[in-house]
């Protein structure tokens, strides 16, 4: 199983548009646009998300007006992006055999997005308070390899984290009351109760709703940011599961992608906004697209919004089927690029996946220019949602490093979306320590104590894999 960062597609019909200064309320800008529809996409960004087949004028007249406004500084498409989960054919048959850890993955083509029938909804829990924390080793310790793969337990003797230290995780949502990661979610200090915000629902309540996988498609949610939410910062020494790279850490839940996995630049947008704004020094971004330029431009604003206020971004480079990996190349095959790892904007980190032997998944995307680190991305063991749609994969586990999927039988989790909040944990990690470093200082100090794997000699910037212990060693 891949979690995999994948197919983008501009949406059909809808533009987004950036104005100079606010044009009014949206039916004054639809009655000047002949009836299009128009709604108010990022207000505080003056960008207005506008579907000209509303209107009574042909589509083409509606964009020739926008055009024509001088307050009008930009009009570009409105993109998907994903979080997904895909099965390779070959799977089924190694199933069937009893051979079912096979890593393979299949991407879905552009623009054959079909949301899956709608089952069960769960209700979004209301936030709990905190059970009181029993001091203890985490029994799932050993189980997590990644662990030792990025060597985190030598950082640990240097540095746990802080709560000082806000990781935004823009995903599905996360499981706020899970019991290995509500002590150390973030929460408003305007607000108590407020761990995030919902940029799919719009509200308070940023809840990972998951749905059943279609194991032929790939649509749906299994618990995809709560599953990173955990490699981030699950509860370390509170004799429950296992514990994320910091163990101490405020990750702050901003839900982005839909119970189908999908989401778009408006809600990306607001989410990267929202981060920035609420004190995140890093956000750990497990999404993105393949083949979509560098055309979303206002995603790139935001990012660009991030770094003026110091903020890392952590970005997952992309993931493929095995057999076309030597087409993955984020540098130079436009087709394949992953975006927002590949924006050039300084305060990016774009992660590739390294297997459980440390070396070179077979899945992951890589670009000598443009994808900076790899982390352990293959078989990885994190938390999952405890309230799930009973017609999906089984069971309310706190932990699961397998997914049980009908026909294919147990698939592990895999993916540069896993790699993604490990980097994202080590800098947090890094953070704590220093917290006068700036986002440049961070990013310099985890790309210069990698441990070079020649794998990835050629394949990324720094050749080699996080080593969490040499970047907090002074």
């Amino acid at each position: 199983l891949s979690a995999q960062t994948a197919h983008s597609e501009s949406i059909p019909g809808e533009y987004l548009v950036k104005f100079s200064d606010s044009p009014g309320s949206p039916q004054d800008l639809s009655g000047a646009l002949g009836g299009a529809d128009v709604d108010w996409a990022v207000p505080e960004q003056n960008i207005a998300l506008i579907k000209p087949e509303a209107a009574r004028i042909p589509d083409g007249d509606v964009m020739d007006r926008l055009r024509q406004r001088k307050d009008v500084e930009s009009i570009q498409p409105n993109f998907r992006y994903h979080s997904e989960l895909f099965l390779n054919k070959e799977i089924a048959m190694r199933a069937a055999a009893g051979e079912n850890e096979v890593i393979l993955s299949i991407p879905r083509k552009p623009g054959n997005y079909k949301p899956s029938d709608p089952i069960i909804t769960p209700v979004k829990p209301e936030l709990k308070t905190p059970a009181d924390i029993i001091l203890g080793p985490d029994p799932s310790l050993t189980q997590d390899k990644d662990l030792d793969l990025a060597n985190v337990r030598p950082a640990w003797e240097i540095e746990t984290g802080s709560r000082d230290t806000i990781v935004a995780v823009i995903d599905t949502g996360i499981d706020y009351n899970h019991e290995d990661l509500a002590l150390n979610m973030w929460h408003d200090p305007a607000n108590a109760k407020q761990v995030g915000w919902d940029f799919v629902d719009n509200d308070a309540k940023p809840y990972d709703l998951t749905s059943p996988i279609n194991a032929f498609t790939g649509d749906g949610n299994p618990g995809h940011g709560t599953h990173c939410a955990g490699n981030v910062g699950a509860v370390g020494n509170n004799s429950l599961g296992t514990s994320g790279v910091a163990k101490n850490v405020s990750i702050m839940a901003l839900r982005m992608l839909n119970q189908e996995g999908t989401g778009e630049t408006a809600a990306g947008i607001k989410a990267i906004d929202y981060a920035t704004q609420h004190g995140a020094r890093i956000i750990s971004a497990s999404w993105g697209s393949d083949g979509a330029s560098d055309d979303d431009q206002l995603l790139k604003e935001s990012i660009q919004r991030a770094e003026a206020k110091g903020v890392l971004f952590i970005a997952a480079a992309g993931n493929t089927q095995a057999a076309d990996q030597k087409n993955a190349d984020n540098d130079n095959n436009a087709a394949k690029r992953t975006f927002p790892a590949s924006f050039d904007v300084a305060n990016i980190i774009s992660v590739a996946a390294s297997d459980q032997l440390g070396h070179m998944a077979n899945f992951t995307h890589f670009g000598a220019k443009s994808v900076h680190l790899a982390a352990p991305g293959e078989k990885s063991y994190s938390t999952v949602p405890e309230v799930r749609d009973p017609k999906g994969y089984p069971g309310a586990y706190k932990y699961e490093d397998t997914m049980d999927l009908p026909v294919f039988g147990k698939v592990p989790w895999d993916g540069t979306s896993m790699a993604t909040p490990q980097v994202a944990g080590a800098a947090a990690l890094l953070i704590s320590h220093h917290p006068a470093w700036t986002y440049a200082q961070v990013k310099k100090r985890l790309m210069q104590t990698v441990r070079p794997e020649p794998t990835f000699a050629g394949k990324t910037v720094t050749g080699g894999v996080l080593d969490v212990g040499a970047a907090l060693k002074d």
